[in-house]
């Protein structure tokens, strides 16, 4: 697959539409390490309607995993590492030692501070959801990698 960036927006219209997209992921500007529970680093895009980074590692057949930080949980942190969670105490998985899979960063902006995409009667005539995304290929072992 190697590496994509891609943006999307949702708007809310009443005449005829504008559509703006957010700015792409600029190139190089994220950075990960290829563990089973990886540090992602480049959290820090500066548009004032930044809701949230989501982290999405998928490695079929051994783990699907995702991480949703808010803008203000994440404060002036720019990087985060997805938490071993396979403790038997917690959650009680495999970490995987092998296998390739894709992972995913997101940045989600929105006018609104509580947005539902899911939730269309939730948005008014200019109110707006937009996310840019760069997504690789990955490989648990691997070295670091910069993307999109």
């Amino acid at each position: 697959m190697g590496t994509n960036a891609f943006l999307q927006s949702f708007q809310a219209f009443t005449g005829s539409p504008s559509l703006s997209l957010p700015a792409p992921w600029p190139t190089g500007s994220l950075s990960v390490n290829q563990t089973a529970h990886p540090t992602v680093s480049g959290l820090s895009r500066s548009e004032g309607d930044l809701l949230a980074y989501t982290i999405h590692l998928q490695l079929p057949g051994q783990i699907d995993y995702t991480a949703s930080l808010t803008k203000g949980w994440l404060g002036s942190a720019t990087s985060y590492t997805l938490p071993d969670l396979s403790a038997p105490t917690l959650l009680g998985y495999s970490a995987p030692t092998s296998g390739s899979g894709l992972l995913s960063v997101f940045a989600s902006m929105s006018n609104k501070s509580a947005s539902d995409p899911a939730d269309l009667s939730a948005f008014s005539a200019g109110d707006y959801i937009r996310q840019a995304t760069a997504q690789t290929s990955y490989t648990v072992g691997g070295g670091p990698l910069t993307l999109p």
